[in-house]
């Protein structure tokens, strides 16, 4: 029903329905934007960009604009959030020119990206194809994680891979802040974490919004991560006195699980965190926040005299302990006004919580079994540098019964930078992330790998004129490693 048309477009993700209906609308001579509804301030930004960027392709003076005509039900009800509508209708018509409706400004911003997609250089000029698009995603939670902690991402690379992302109808930028090799987000209340634990390369307060500003502009979320309570050499290297040993934390500089965690049993430390998250948190207006929970190897915890003693006394294993922490965490960001996301190891806080899964089926299984509502990433590594045909076959909520797959919220594409940093990054996340993005917004039946491939390269190119580097990164590199030489 959703099969991509091998003739008539190049768009991905598919939409729901499309029907190439004949013929072209010629747009050499530009395009005359009208937006009507009670959201049109809201949508003035994205729709003068997506106008501009049209014109970018080359226009003709000579030729007459045709209309754009965007209406726009609903209000601008605030910073994008999970629900929002991202239905919308386009129509291309070569009388009428182009018109776009839909309840809420985010489906307005969706199809706009399918707008940009449509757009055709031919030897007379720029056209667009003749057609009616009705289209909705599959899962409301379409996300890609960066991983700013290991190699520092920096911002104007942040701010392209948004573009990157809305083009792709992504939602969600995952921003992991925090791991044992740094501390990458300015706090006023505890300037050591980023002086010390981030070794003073972090992103300023200012960042931070300029970050959230440039991706609620595109529809996209920005949901932090703070990783607790393992994952903290970072933390621990500038609040030494908040680890069960007191002492002798560094700021980690190899890969790998490490032994340093938050002591488990401290008031003083759940005092620490409630003021951290009381400074930082009104920086990020998504409701969701992620708190990490993965790879806690207890070393630490074991050596602990008062934690083996709490262990014995309730009957509980390292799990249990952690399940404690995060509990208290969890009632920390409750205060804030925050939902607490975190890796399938805290699946034991049950349903009040959003779990990421990344290890397996049959972890998968074992979360969904736990009451939660998931987030799907096994499978979905870029780090691990599988072809994008090898993602575009694994699914999203494979084999699972309906009560199951209606807990499960969407997933993210996973960019972790052990080894790469804001030179080569876009490299490793396009156009690869697109496979996966065309998995979460478009129908389970659109799953033709051949066609995927032709369309493809049509999506790098418009990255490309994004300002992504992922075409060019290689080349500039070899450049300076041999050098262009003199007099040639």
């Amino acid at each position: 029903m959703a099969k991509a048309d091998r003739t008539g477009h190049a768009l991905m993700p598919v939409p729901t329905h499309t029907r190439i209906t004949g013929g072209f609308l010629d747009i050499s001579g530009g395009v005359e934007l009208t937006i009507t509804g009670p959201a049109r301030a809201r949508l003035t930004g994205p729709a003068h960009r997506s106008v501009r960027a049209l014109r970018g392709s080359g226009l003709s003076v000579s030729m007459p604009k045709v209309p754009l005509k965007i209406t726009c039900a609903g209000e601008a009800a605030g910073p994008p959030a999970l629900g929002d509508d991202e239905s919308y209708v386009l129509v291309v018509d070569a009388e009428q020119g182009i018109g776009l409706s839909a309840d809420q400004p985010a489906g307005i911003i969706r199809g706009l990206s399918t707008v940009a997609q449509l757009v055709q250089p031919t030897p007379e000029g720029m056209v667009m194809p003749c057609a009616r698009i009705e289209d909705r995603p599959r899962f409301g939670w379409r996300g890609l994680l960066i991983d700013a902690s290991r190699h520092f991402i920096t911002v104007p690379v942040i701010l392209r891979n948004l573009d990157a992302m809305a083009s792709v109808k992504l939602n969600v930028l995952h921003w992991h802040l925090s791991d044992d090799q740094g501390f990458r987000i300015e706090s006023h209340r505890f300037p050591r974490l980023q002086e010390v634990g981030g070794e003073g390369v972090y992103y300023t307060r200012e960042e931070v919004h300029t970050v959230v500003r440039h991706a609620a502009d595109r529809g996209i979320r920005v949901v932090p991560e703070f990783d607790l309570p393992g994952h903290a050499s970072s933390w621990l290297a500038a609040y030494p006195e908040f680890g069960c040993r007191g002492g002798g934390y560094t700021v980690a500089n190899s890969w790998g699980q490490h032994d340093a965690c938050l002591d488990p049993l401290h008031d003083e430390v759940f005092e620490f965190l409630d003021q951290f998250f009381g400074d930082v948190l009104p920086l990020f207006p998504d409701e969701f926040v992620h708190i990490g929970g993965d790879e806690v190897n207890g070393v630490e915890w074991l050596a602990d005299p008062r934690v083996v003693a709490l262990m014995e006394r309730e009957g509980l294993d390292l799990v249990g302990i952690q399940t404690k922490f995060c509990r208290r965490l969890q009632e920390i960001l409750s205060k804030y006004g925050k939902r607490i996301v975190g890796w399938e190891e805290i699946a034991d806080l049950g349903a009040g919580a959003t779990v990421q899964c990344w290890r397996g089926p049959e972890a998968l299984a074992r979360v969904l079994g736990s009451g939660c509502q998931v987030l799907q990433s096994q499978g979905f590594y870029l780090d691990s540098l599988d072809r994008a045909g090898q993602f575009y076959r694994r699914e999203f909520a494979e084999g699972l019964g309906s009560d199951e797959t209606g807990r499960i919220l969407g997933g993210e594409a996973c960019m972790w930078t052990e080894y790469a940093d804001s030179v080569t990054i876009d490299s490793r996340i396009w156009p690869r992330a697109a496979a996966i993005a065309e998995r979460l917004w478009s129908a389970r039946e659109v799953d033709d790998e051949e066609d995927m491939y032709r369309r493809l390269p049509h999506v790098s190119q418009r990255l490309e004129a994004l300002g992504l580097t992922h075409r060019t990164e290689l080349s500039g590199r070899i450049r300076c490693l041999v050098g262009t030489g003199s007099g040639e």
